[in-house]
C-alpha cells in the first residue's frame, strides 16, 4: 500500500509542477485560476504544490484553459507546445477565461484531426 501511495503522491507532484508552470506562461494568477474552476485559491495552491489530488474535470477544465491535452499534465516526460492565443490577462473576467478555454479546445481538437488526416495521408 506505501509503494500505491507514494505513486500517487508522485503523480500528484508532476501535475501540480506542470499546472504552475502552465499558469505561468499564460500570465494568470492563482486567484484567476481559482475564480475559473469555482474553488478558493488556497485549492489552487494545493493542487499546484502536489499536496492535494485534482478532480479529472478540474484537469480538463485547465487543460481547456491552458492549451495543453490532458496527457500532458499526467506524464512528466511529456513536453508539447500549448496552444497560444495572445490576451491580455490583466482586467480579465470569468466569462473570458471560459471562452479562451472553449477556444484552445477547439483549436485542440482541429490540430488533433488535422494530424490524423496528415497521418493517413488524406490532406494535400
Amino acid at each position: 500500500m506505501e509503494t500505491a501511495d507514494f505513486q500517487i503522491n508522485e503523480i500528484n507532484k508532476v501535475v501540480g509542477r506542470k499546472l504552475k508552470k502552465a499558469r505561468e506562461l499564460c500570465d494568470l494568477t492563482q486567484a484567476q485560476v481559482a475564480e475559473y474552476l469555482d474553488v478558493k485559491r488556497e485549492v489552487v495552491s494545493y493542487y499546484e504544490s502536489g499536496t492535494r489530488p485534482i478532480s479529472l474535470s478540474k484537469l480538463t477544465a485547465l487543460s481547456d484553459l491552458y492549451g495543453y491535452n490532458i496527457g500532458y499534465f499526467l506524464n512528466e516526460e511529456t513536453e508539447e507546445e500549448p496552444v497560444s492565443l495572445p490576451f491580455r490577462a490583466t482586467g480579465i473576467k470569468t466569462e473570458d477565461l471560459e471562452i479562451i478555454a472553449r477556444v484552445k479546445r477547439f483549436t485542440n481538437n482541429l490540430h488533433f484531426l488535422n494530424s490524423l488526416l496528415e497521418e493517413k495521408g488524406l490532406l494535400p
